[in-house]
């Protein structure tokens, strides 16, 4: 299971990674640089999209991943 996550930030990816290993016996997770497309302080149903929004650019961007979180 090879999973891209749309961020950087080490937290998030360990994270991740923590998760999907207890599920999966082989994941690799690769951290991605994607653009949220909401503003840095979201407010309302802007925290979802944008989640939404890394999630799929994450996906998108990592050519092996099987998933975008």
């Amino acid at each position: 299971m090879c999973v891209a996550v749309g961020s950087e930030n080490r937290v998030k990816v360990s994270a991740v990674e923590s998760v999907f290993s207890r599920v999966f016996c082989d994941v690799r997770v690769y951290a991605v640089k994607v653009n949220s497309g909401v503003p840095p302080q979201p407010l309302n149903d802007e925290t979802i999209k944008g989640a939404l929004n890394r999630a799929r650019e994450a996906l998108r961007n990592c050519e092996n991943a099987d998933m975008g979180v």
